[in-house]
């Protein structure tokens, strides 16, 4: 009998050992949980910020049946509606219910913009409140979120901290490039993804921190060396191109010093 028991203990702890695998987990950022509040709106948070950019839908949208929530995460109906409602209210994601596999399902699409921008600020917040001699590491916190895909190519301390303080500034130089882009090719710039948009932001924020750009007339001076550049390199004009760190350079040496 006692060998029969070692033998069965064994069998559970190898089941055990295969429930705990990664394939079986579900990962939730440790900070998701205190900027949502709470335990259910993290993980479902972290679960959408997952699929986000994994998934082709209606102009963003994904489409999850609560059935599928259960199965994914281990959240109810009630729960993954309350959830959800809370992301609303926090204005990070919108709701809509449309057909999918005949049946009228919601679909959910996170505003990236908005809930990169939060986060960012909610680090922030964070960092004001921890003594001088602690820091947080912003581009290691990221990164820890998942937040690497939404700004792969901006996510220093500087770049984030400078994002909220150059906010106004920032919208300006887009505001005007728009303008510009407009009498010069006689068409409305492309629309840019949420993403790019991010990466432009913070790439203008920057720049403007590098160099004490504090006012628009500065950048309005780039913004038309830009356009008036007409060598064998066959400039991109697109917004996208602009804001980027050598491009910005070489125009503010030719144009402002």
């Amino acid at each position: 009998m006692e060998k029969i028991s070692i033998i069965k203990q064994g069998q559970v702890f190898s089941l055990i050992k295969s429930l705990v695998g990664q394939a079986n987990l579900l990962t939730i950022p440790r900070l998701f949980i205190d900027y949502t509040g709470d335990l259910e709106s993290a993980l479902l948070l972290s679960q959408i910020v997952y699929w986000a950019d994994k998934i082709e839908g209606r102009d963003g949208f994904m489409y999850k049946t609560y059935s599928d929530w259960r199965t994914e995460i281990g959240l109810n109906e009630y729960s993954v509606r309350k959830a959800a409602n809370h992301l609303k209210k926090m204005g990070i994601l919108e709701t809509e219910v449309h057909k999918a596999n005949g049946n009228p399902t919601v679909h959910y699409r996170l505003i990236a913009e908005r809930f990169s921008t939060s986060f960012l600020q909610y680090l922030q917040k964070q960092n004001l409140k921890k003594p001088r001699n602690e820091n947080i590491n912003t581009e290691q916190t990221l990164t820890e979120t998942t937040l690497s895909d939404i700004t792969s190519e901006s996510t220093e301390k500087d770049n984030a901290s400078s994002l909220s303080a150059r906010s106004s500034l920032v919208t300006g130089v887009i505001k005007k490039y728009y303008e510009v882009y407009r009498r010069v090719t006689h068409q409305e710039h492309p629309p840019l993804k949420e993403k790019q948009l991010i990466r432009v932001k913070l790439e203008l924020a920057k720049f403007a921190d590098e160099r004490c750009m504090d006012e628009l007339k500065y950048f309005e001076d780039l913004i038309e060396g830009h356009f008036a550049r007409t060598d064998s390199l066959k400039t991109d004009f697109n917004i996208n191109h602009f804001a980027t760190h050598g491009i910005m350079e070489n125009l503010f040496c030719k144009h402002l010093l």
